[in-house]
């Protein structure tokens, strides 16, 4: 039997594209690392900036909370934050409405969680959340010099979407 991938395991892919993230440094210098990130209905998986692989970490939803974060760009940053009290994970968008489509994806998969009856109504609750935020437009993308890119390559998840690599 072929082992599963961890993100596999996380659900349909709803939201998915290019951010930077903090990564770790010494006496204070945490530089922002370009990833590619995808919201899928029971977490998040974060990659290598090209999105090819195994991700580099997963949360799941349930095992770690989303939050706004005034961290760099006039509070375009998501903070995830573990529920084991392990430090926090900060993730930068372009601007703040879509941090906030983020974050309102995943707080629609916390809720289709703890309402839903079974995986099945989870993920028909996300798909339901998914289509509701796609109505906004896909959201902006970050380059290599942390400016927004016309002609987004973050997409909307779904049976089709692939990763952009």
């Amino acid at each position: 039997m072929a082992e599963i991938d961890a993100a596999d395991q996380l659900g349909e892919v709803l939201l998915q594209g290019k951010v930077r993230r903090q990564g770790g440094g010494i006496l204070g210098m945490k530089p922002w690392n370009d990833k590619y990130l995808e919201l899928r209905a029971k977490g998040l998986a974060c990659y290598k900036a090209n999105g090819k692989g195994a991700p580099e970490d997963t949360f799941r939803v349930g095992d770690a909370s989303a939050h706004r974060s005034d961290k760099k760009q006039e509070g375009c940053a998501l903070e995830i934050r573990p529920n084991d009290g392990s430090t926090g994970h900060f993730f930068l968008f372009v601007n703040k409405e879509e941090r906030d489509q983020w974050l309102d994806m995943w707080t629609s998969c916390e809720h289709a969680q703890v309402h839903g009856s079974g995986t099945s109504d989870a993920d028909e609750s996300a798909r339901k959340a998914a289509a509701k935020a796609a109505a906004f437009g896909p959201p902006a993308v970050i380059d290599n010099k942390n400016e927004a890119k016309s002609g987004s390559t973050a997409q909307r998840g779904g049976a089709g979407a692939a990763k952009e690599g």
